[in-house]
Parts: C-alpha cells; structure tokens; sequence
C-alpha cells in the first residue's frame, strides 16, 4: 500500500507522511535518525515535527540533553478526523446562507438523468432544513413516484423524520395509477383536480426554490429554479388550485 499517497488523501503534505511514517517505524528517535531515514533537509524536518506536534501526532521530551520524538498512536488519525468532520458539519450551513444572502438575481440550474433527479430531490430537503421550511407545495403525477419508488420511499421517509408537511395536487386518480405517497396522512395533505390534465411535468415549490421534473423521449430533465419572486408566483398559482380543489384523497 501507498501510505504517502493515502495519507495526502486525509491533508498530509509529503513531508508530513515521510516524518510520520519514519517515527512509526523507528519508534523513539532524535532528528537526526529521521535525517538519516527519510533523506529530508534536518531544517525541514524541524518544522515539520513542530507542525505535528501542533495537531497532537508527534510527542516530543529530552533525553540527555538531547530532543527526541516518537508518533502518537495512529488512532489519533480517526480522532482529527472527526473533530474537522463536526467542524465541518457546523461550518457549512453557515457558509451556504452566506452564499445566498442578498441574492437578488434568479438562477437555473438544469440535470439530466436519473442521477440529476436524485440530486434535486435531496436538494428539496437540504434546503428545506436548511432555510427551516415547514410546508413543501407540490404537483405530482403519478408516473413521477412510479419512476422512483425506491428513491421516492426514501425520500418521504426523511421528510417525515424531518417533521416537514407536504400539500399535493395530483390529477384525477384512474384505474392503474399509484397511490402510494399521496394518500393524505399526518404529513401530507393532497388534493385532486378532476378531468383531463396537459400537464406534463411534477412540480415542488419550497422556500425561495422551485424544482421542475419533466420527461422527453424516455429522459428524465430537472431544473432547480432560485428565486424569490419566481417561487412567489408559483406559490399563488398553486394557492389559487388549491384552494378551489374540494376532492381530497382518503
């Protein structure tokens, strides 16, 4: 196994990974040891052990008068790992409402495939938590969640483990289609509109997003549309349905 290049993959510079590799292997040792193992500059080496000892991989106490340094267990690793994990977890949110404070300019963002379409669905959710969406509005056809129906489960699931509540328009059920995910329950409300519907394509509006799922020639388009005032009017399109729909779904 390439250790250096493993070890580059989780931050190590190359200098690092020698250092490190070369106090494992050689247990307790002075800088000259690890001069003499790795070939590297003993200025370099210096500065390399100090920057580890910063990160709580490399320990270091004397020996007649003499520095020596020895690895920490490797387990440390996991434990670093870790702590810039959480601080990730933390960072993130904070940095993608930065990203979107002020934005005042709508923009489109269009996938393609089955994979494209996935990403958009865990993108409604994402957002919703993000942005503290309580209630999701959606058109759906029935033929959308048949092209789905694994990732769709998945996908109500978490909604539901997220406490967030969806309003459906569907069309009229007939003869043949699902009904899974849109019977009415705790966490979702869903009308039908009766007669025949041109509408081709499902529709999700949450927060200041609109998503769009749409079929050409057995291909499956998203298009993820941010904007306020673009999802303001979807809302009132999908309000006025709404609210003069009186079949609902058992």
């Amino acid at each position: 196994m390439n250790y250096i290049q493993q070890l580059s993959q989780i931050g190590f510079s190359d200098k690092e990974s020698q250092v490190y590799l070369s106090l494992l292997k050689l247990k307790d040792c002075s800088i000259t040891q690890i001069v003499q193992d790795t070939g590297i500059a003993k200025t370099t080496i210096y500065d390399t052990l100090l920057s580890m000892q910063r990160m709580g991989l490399v320990s270091m106490w004397r020996k007649n008068g003499v520095k020596y340094y020895g690895a920490e267990s490797p387990n440390r690793l996991l434990k670093i790992q870790e702590e810039k994990l959480e601080k990730m977890k933390e960072l993130v949110p904070e940095l993608r409402l930065l990203s979107e404070d002020g934005r005042t300019v709508p923009s489109a963002k269009l996938y393609t495939g089955k994979e494209g379409s996935k990403a958009v669905l865990q993108d409604i959710l994402d957002h919703s938590k993000l942005t503290k969406v309580k209630t999701i509005s959606a058109y759906l056809r029935p033929d959308f969640i048949k092209y789905f129906p694994k990732v769709s489960r998945e996908w109500i699931k978490n909604r539901e483990q997220s406490n967030i509540h969806i309003r459906i328009i569907r069309p009229e059920f007939v003869p043949g289609d699902i009904d899974e995910g849109f019977a009415s329950n705790s966490f979702r409300e869903t009308r039908e509109v009766k007669g025949p519907q041109d509408i081709k394509s499902s529709m999700y509006i949450y927060g200041n997003k609109t998503a769009l799922f749409f079929m050409d020639n057995q291909k499956i388009y998203s298009l993820i549309i941010e904007s306020e005032p673009f999802s303001s009017i979807f809302s009132s399109f999908f309000n006025l349905i709404w609210n003069n729909v009186t079949v609902k779904t058992e």
